[in-house]
């Protein structure tokens, strides 16, 4: 039992750094985000989702940025980063500020 114990700990902790490098890169995205530095951004939040995939809040905060650009295929791409997520109340209030009206409409309200 101890020795999974010790298995356990030493998988754990080599996954560390591929964590650590992740929150580094999303850190520095939000940062460029909140500069408005959106390809930066972008840059950085695709490198986090490498490590990351499943990381909700990188795939908020690249929606956010893909949705400030005036180009319409990036718009595209903000709405496929956001399939498949459930949003709560803050993370719509911060994509509703970026994302045109006509895409909002394609969202559901999900009750619970």
């Amino acid at each position: 039992m101890c020795a999974g114990i010790v298995v356990s700990l030493i998988a754990s902790l080599a996954e560390l750094p591929h964590y650590y490098q992740a929150a580094t890169l999303l850190h520095t995205a939000e940062k460029l985000s909140e500069q408005h530095e959106d390809k930066s951004a972008v840059e950085a939040y695709n490198n986090a989702l490498k490590i990351v995939p499943t990381s909700k809040r990188a795939r908020v905060g690249l929606a956010v940025s893909y949705f400030r650009s005036p180009d319409k295929q990036d718009r595209k791409k903000a709405m496929a980063v956001l399939q498949g997520l459930t949003l709560d109340k803050h993370e719509w209030e911060r994509l509703s500020a970026v994302m045109p009206p006509a895409y909002q409409r394609l969202f559901t309200d999900a009750k619970k």
